[in-house]
């Protein structure tokens, strides 16, 4: 699922959109497994001429993911979504966006990070109760010493292994390192220091897994 959704955004960024609303409430598998992409009223295109970058450039970007005049029109698949619709879409919003709202394929990225770590350990990874809440819950993460990412991410998805392994009766602590070192590097605070979606389909996570 984390692959599918990784092809969906490189596709997407090559063609100068920024999805903008990343969530598992906006990710559907259908019949057959294919997971689909929902809720398109938020994507932008890039106002840049030439060039991707970052895409942190408030300058670059519609205001906001809502807010664009003409939206896409990419058809909405008749599935169910992963999970239910949660009380706001700052969960997975980056702190450029929850402080700025700088938008770009930056932004993707670390919604990214933050649906795929959801789905692996069944628990938001921020989950503010507010916009402040929201960034201080961040800069615990990201900004504020002590810095270790890597230590909170292995936390979080050690217990929810550990749980997996009580009811599967499988856990795999390679796999589970390798995930971490992916969501590490879609979850940092400077939008220029993410890997794009071009780093992620080449990260070890899924060359040693079975897609």
């Amino acid at each position: 699922m984390a692959w599918q959704l990784a092809r969906a955004l490189k596709h997407l960024h090559e063609r100068k959109i920024a999805y903008r609303d990343i969530r598992p409430a906006n990710l559907m598998l259908d019949d057959s497994g294919v997971l689909r992409l929902a809720d398109f009223g938020g994507t932008a295109r890039s106002l840049r001429p030439s060039g991707s970058g970052s895409g942190g450039d408030r300058n670059s970007w519609p205001a906001s993911p809502h807010s664009h005049s003409q939206p896409l029109p990419l058809p909405q698949p008749l599935t169910l979504p992963l999970r239910a619709a949660t009380p706001s879409w700052r969960w997975y919003q980056p702190p450029e966006v929850l402080s700025s709202n700088q938008y770009g394929y930056a932004a993707d990225v670390w919604s990214y990070g933050c649906t795929v770590a959801e789905l692996a350990t069944g628990k938001p990874l921020f989950p503010g109760a507010s916009e402040a809440d929201q960034l201080l819950r961040i800069m615990k993460f990201c900004g504020l010493p002590p810095y270790d990412p890597y230590g909170f991410l292995h936390d979080k998805l050690s217990a929810a292994g550990a749980a997996a392994a009580d009811t599967s009766g499988g856990n795999d602590p390679k796999q589970q390192a390798l995930l971490v070192r992916l969501l590490e590097s879609c979850l940092r605070l400077d939008p220029n220091d993410r890997v794009t979606m071009d780093d992620i389909l080449v990260s070890p996570y899924f060359l040693a897994c079975k897609r």
